[in-house]
């Protein structure tokens, strides 16, 4: 598989970190054919620590006390969006990294509300006034 291709998975929610991390798990079902007239299907899941592609929001324990409100109301907003609908997630390949530098893997996340289009959670959280684009270079923005 081209490595530049998403993997996608279903996922649910396990914790979430500040605006801009999550702990999901992301589960995979797949069918298996045979031949002669034989298939399995198989599921399996794996929970992980989740960076959102995209964007970065304030830390919620900054130093400035302005801040660490902004990044809360950040917190807040993502435990709003999430909590919508089924979750989906494409993973981003950058280069040989799979995880940034505090081990989280980078990933697109995309809500699917009952009756409602999906929409994608960085481009939302930042229409929210809630985060700022960032995709990995430079100073991150807050």
């Amino acid at each position: 598989m081209d490595a530049t291709v998403p993997f996608t998975y279903t996922a649910t929610l396990v914790k979430i970190t500040d605006g801009d991390t999550c702990q999901l798990t992301l589960t995979k079902t797949w069918e298996l054919d045979f031949g002669f007239d034989f298939k399995t299907k198989h599921t399996d899941s794996l929970t992980v620590k989740l960076r959102f592609y995209g964007f970065n929001c304030p830390e919620v324990h900054d130093h400035d006390p302005a801040l660490a409100a902004r990044g809360k109301a950040a917190q807040a907003a993502l435990a709003d969006l999430l909590s919508r609908g089924t979750l989906r997630v494409e993973s981003v390949k950058l280069g040989k990294e799979t995880k940034d530098r505090y081990g989280r893997y980078l990933a697109r996340v995309f809500v699917k509300p009952v009756l409602e289009d999906e929409f994608e959670i960085g481009p939302r959280m930042i229409e929210l006034g809630h985060a700022l684009p960032y995709f990995g270079e430079g100073v991150k923005p807050v």
